[in-house]
């Protein structure tokens, strides 16, 4: 809560003074033009009650703006992190050679299915533009694995670390955001 408050409050000294500055000069000229054209007085009472509550709004408005926008990066972030993390027990696992077929294609599910659950998510909160990029493999190079006990398991591997590089790249740019 505090720290919520405190990034807020930051946020509204940092940007308020850009939209004071930017704000208050026409509403000081129109406020003038307004005393200099014998405008009565109620009525230019009430316009510079407004008028000075504007350049507040907008300055209030303008902060929680980017405080929002920051934390919602920072839960993205955050989001692409836990991805990158749970796909490594995936490839760091050891298969046996003599596994059975049913085994195998239970591990086959479980990349599918981290698979599908990145790309949707990254497709809802990020855009079809990261999700074709998290699913990009062109320029992959074709490899063999050591530990791979046939070649869907060796192209499930590579297709992994590929998906896993893709992730970092999302990670570190601020292109996606």
């Amino acid at each position: 809560m505090w720290k919520r408050l405190r990034s807020f409050l930051c946020d509204l000294g940092n940007d308020g003074f850009a939209v004071v500055s930017w704000v208050a000069a026409p509403l000081s000229l129109i406020y003038t033009l307004a005393k200099a054209f014998a405008v009565p007085i109620d009525w230019l009472r009430d316009l510079s009650y407004a008028w000075a509550l504007a350049p507040l709004t907008i300055w209030f408005a303008l902060a929680y703006f980017r405080r929002w926008r920051r934390t919602s990066t920072t839960l993205k972030q955050q989001a692409l992190q836990g991805f990158y993390v749970s796909v490594g027990p995936m490839l760091a696992r050891k298969l046996p050679k003599d596994m059975p077929d049913s085994e195998f294609n239970q591990y086959i599910d479980e990349v599918d299915i981290w698979v599908n659950s990145c790309a949707d998510w990254i497709g809802s909160h990020m855009g079809i533009a990261a999700r074709e990029r998290f699913l990009d493999r062109t320029g992959m190079q074709v490899s063999s694995y050591l530990g791979a006990i046939n070649q869907t398991h060796n192209a499930a591997i590579q297709n992994l670390t590929r998906f896993r590089q893709n992730l970092l790249a999302l990670i570190e740019s601020d292109a996606w955001r």
